[in-house]
């Protein structure tokens, strides 16, 4: 597993392999207690994280709340859903995020597959372009869209349910899985 950055509890851990080390004491107090600090000082927190060492405490991921637990805006256009995490990963630890393997699995099943490489524009252009018309400042989260397979677009059409788990993998970021669940009783806006 990649180191990452990480919000438990509402306070930075660098958190690796279920266990997070609390940023703010691990580092003397050279970082504020929670994520937005962290991401203001970004390039010394990267230079820190070289060097830092210790034992974290056992968290698991289910613990983990989301990287930016405060984000100052939200910029989207027909968003409803976006899972995240559990970590952050810093770019230096890519070889070359602009051509990563992405797959997407539901009940083991491989729905998606395709590279960052297919992207219809490349994610300096993306930045770019949107910094056009927004201040883009860390933390932010830009949305890029899917690769093909899709469910509600396949013949014949498949859609999630309860119980299923989606698997979904970044070359050399991780796996991020989510169990599909029950909408609550009379909730008419998840069918």
């Amino acid at each position: 597993m990649t180191r990452g950055l990480a919000n438990h509890l509402g306070r930075a851990v660098l958190w690796e392999d279920g266990a997070g080390l609390d940023v703010e004491r691990a580092s003397g107090g050279s970082f504020g207690p929670g994520p937005m600090e962290v991401l203001a000082q970004w390039d010394a927190f990267r230079e820190w994280v070289a060097g830092a060492s210790g034992a974290g405490d056992p968290i698991s991921a289910r613990e983990l709340g989301p990287a930016v637990p405060e984000p100052r805006k939200v910029f989207a256009i027909g968003l409803n859903f976006g899972p995240l995490g559990p970590a952050l990963v810093a770019a230096d630890s890519v070889a070359d995020p602009g051509d990563l393997a992405i797959s997407c699995d539901v009940a083991g099943e491989r729905m998606q597959e395709s590279r960052t490489s297919q992207l219809v524009f490349g994610v300096p252009e993306l930045v770019s372009r949107l910094s056009r018309y927004c201040p883009l400042e860390p933390g932010y989260v830009i949305f890029t869209g899917t690769p093909g397979g899709v469910g509600s677009v396949r013949e014949p059409r498949r859609y999630l349910r309860a119980g299923e788990e989606i698997v979904t993998v970044i070359e050399g970021l991780g796996a991020l899985r989510n169990r599909c669940v029950e909408p609550p009783a009379g909730d008419a806006s998840s069918r």
